[in-house]
């Protein structure tokens, strides 16, 4: 499943007494009282008709999410006022939350072009980027930021993800350890890190870098996924059930380190701990069922009845 984290920076600045309008038309708003809100809106930008208000009252909706709303101010901000980065930069997380997508590259585009060293607007384009799975250009956003901002550790965990996603591995490796050097707290990075060593068979640097990250962050949930499944890869199953089974733990919302933890569990025969991790995993992501069924089978083969018969009730009960 894919899953892209668009940063929201909304760089509003904090409001003046002369703006006590809008503050009342925000509180008005958040209590339901729509109406009254926009009427107090009207009377504001009758008395305020400039690309600064304008740009105040789609921020108030922006913050409220009311992303049309605020499309619909900003727009006529940016129409007016051209040359201001910050009208285009949160034109552009409007439109992206109005599903809008090309409109928001392009309002994003406009906003880095007015001010390219807006970490903002670089961080926020590249996700977006993302979500649309043009990797290539947003890999190509961060490597134009790094040479203008130089090596910001945003900017730098970003293009070891990207990296490792496309499976260049030894640029992988370079980011990411530049990433976990300048941030030794990216967990995300180390693990990148060790699994971009892992798939260049460069073992040994595999697991000096996990040790590394677990010394450094040794409650991360994610770190001790990382390690587990690569554990389980190695078929290393009583170490893959030690950090998965404490993934799951600090995580119990992680579907796939509960049943890298079930899977783990079974091949090591302990078929009971399996079935109570297969039947989380199971209630998280409802895919997995086929497989909890599957291992239900195996274990008539094998004629544990009484063993199938507890994977069978927990099945029926999904």
């Amino acid at each position: 499943m894919k899953t892209v984290l668009i940063t929201l920076l909304l760089a509003l600045s904090a409001y003046g007494a002369e703006d006590a309008e809008i503050l009342s038309a925000e509180k008005m708003l958040k209590q339901g009282q729509v109406s009254s809100s926009k009427n107090i809106i009207t009377q504001y930008l009758s008395s305020h008709d400039s690309p600064a208000a304008y740009e105040k009252v789609g921020t108030l909706y922006a913050r409220n999410k009311k992303w049309d709303d605020a499309v619909h101010y900003l727009e006529i901000a940016s129409n007016r006022a051209q040359g201001i980065s910050s009208i285009w930069y949160k034109l552009g997380i409007a439109y992206h939350q109005s599903k809008k997508t090309d409109d928001a590259i392009a309002s994003l585009r406009k906003a880095l072009a007015l001010n390219p060293k807006s970490l903002p607007a670089i961080i926020t384009l590249g996700e977006v980027l993302e979500y649309a799975d043009d990797r290539y250009d947003a890999r190509q956003i961060y490597i134009e930021a790094e040479k203008k901002i130089g090596k910001n550790p945003e900017v730098i965990s970003k293009l070891c993800l990207l990296n490792f996603q496309d499976a260049y591995w030894k640029e992988a490796i370079k980011y990411c350890q530049m990433a976990a050097n300048m941030n030794p707290k990216d967990e995300v990075s180390w693990s990148l890190l060790a699994g971009a060593n892992y798939e260049l068979q460069l073992r040994p640097k595999t697991f000096e870098a996990f040790k590394k990250a677990v010394g450094l962050n040794p409650t991360s949930g994610i770190l001790h996924r990382a390690r587990g499944l690569i554990f389980f890869r190695e078929k290393s199953y009583e170490q893959a059930v030690v950090d998965l089974g404490y993934a799951a733990t600090r995580d119990p919302k992680d579907d796939e380190a509960l049943i890298y933890f079930a899977r783990s569990l079974y091949e090591l025969g302990r078929y009971n701990d399996a079935r109570i991790a297969y039947n989380e995993a199971s209630k998280l992501d409802r895919s997995y069922r086929s497989e909890f069924l599957a291992k239900e089978r195996s274990l008539e083969k094998m004629h544990k009845d009484e063993l199938a018969n507890q994977y069978q009730e927990d099945i029926d009960k999904l």
